[in-house]
């Protein structure tokens, strides 16, 4: 300022163009915003958090397994000097501090890193990846349809399968891993009484946390439409009594490698255990659609096809067609 009062600001040119060029989202922000749009739909509040947690947050939660501290030495950080490996324990904290100003069920999520134990010339992104984790007063199944949701928007295509994780975190039966393909997408559960009593939390509540990377490589911006079907959707029920070992992903997997080109659809219509099935066994209703894109199909066709579903089932999951 100075030295343009002593040239003088009338010597200063100011008709000088100034470029103006459009900037163009990044295919991360684009990510990141579908994320957060998903997420505040599905009725969850962004929270932002402190990246140092204590040495009990750091391990109350470690669904991917224990990991190494990654500290810093710093007087005023004496109790919270650990980087976090987990976004869960701080939005825990955050629910808890709202139950005690009598907001019962905050459901939150929050887009951050988590700072992970580096081997040596390990690439920063897997060193400090990048996590969406949410925490709401859900069931496993209501959590995994926002998950189930979130990945259909950034994703379309992609099919999603869940294997279960058992993990002290999470109660009986009720965690699991999720993956994409090849991709391990993250994990889901509804937590344990012993992890929500050391959270000082009453009410139960489910997580989920998902890597970002992953979304980022599944995600497709530009979106195709198929018509809608001139034909009828012809719908069959079939219930198989399974070895309690199966799981419905196994079930769906033999469905849909023996039903054929006309199989249009499969979808879950129904679990049973009771007395009327021997105790290691279980009930699956499987819904199955059937279409065809240039004619009606006829009744032998689909018979057909469910016979090659029956037959399948039958030799690669020792299951029972039920009456």
């Amino acid at each position: 300022e100075e030295i343009a009062r002593i040239h003088g600001y009338e010597h200063i040119p100011v008709d000088a163009p100034l470029p103006v060029v459009a900037a163009t989202r990044t295919r991360r922000e684009k990510v990141l915003d579908t994320i957060r749009a998903q997420l505040v739909a599905a009725g969850l509040y962004e929270a932002l958090t402190l990246s140092f947690v204590s040495e009990a947050q750091r391990t109350m939660f470690q669904a991917a397994g224990p990991r190494g501290p990654v500290a810093v030495s710093h007087s005023s950080r004496s109790h919270e000097n650990q980087l976090r490996q987990s976004l869960i324990p701080s939005l825990l904290q955050c629910r808890r501090q709202n139950e005690r100003h009598g907001t019962l069920n905050a459901e939150l999520f929050e887009i951050a890193r988590v700072y992970l134990s580096a081997g040596q010339g390990q690439p920063e992104a897997q060193a400090e990846p990048l996590t969406v984790s949410m925490v709401a007063g859900r069931s496993f199944a209501q959590l995994l349809g926002i998950v189930e949701n979130l990945l259909h928007a950034l994703a379309p295509h992609a099919v999603l399968a869940a294997s279960p994780l058992d993990r002290p975190e999470f109660l009986a039966g009720r965690g699991a891993e999720l993956r994409v393909a090849d991709h391990t997408l993250g994990w889901i559960g509804e937590l344990s009484r012993s992890l929500l009593d050391a959270s000082e939390l009453q009410d139960g509540a489910a997580v989920a946390e998902l890597r970002i990377p992953v979304l980022e490589a599944l995600f497709q911006p530009a979106r195709s439409f198929t018509p809608l079907p001139r034909f009828p959707v012809v719908s069959r029920d079939l219930n198989f009594v399974l070895p309690e070992t199966i799981t419905w992903a196994q079930l769906v997997a033999a469905v849909r490698s023996s039903a054929g080109p006309l199989l249009h659809e499969v979808s879950f219509g129904g679990q049973y255990r009771g007395k009327q099935i021997a105790a290691d066994h279980k009930s699956y209703v499987v819904t199955c659609r059937f279409l065809a894109s240039d004619r009606t199909l006829t009744a032998d066709e689909v018979d057909a096809a469910v016979h090659g579903i029956i037959v399948a089932c039958q030799t690669q999951l020792s299951a029972t067609l039920r009456a």
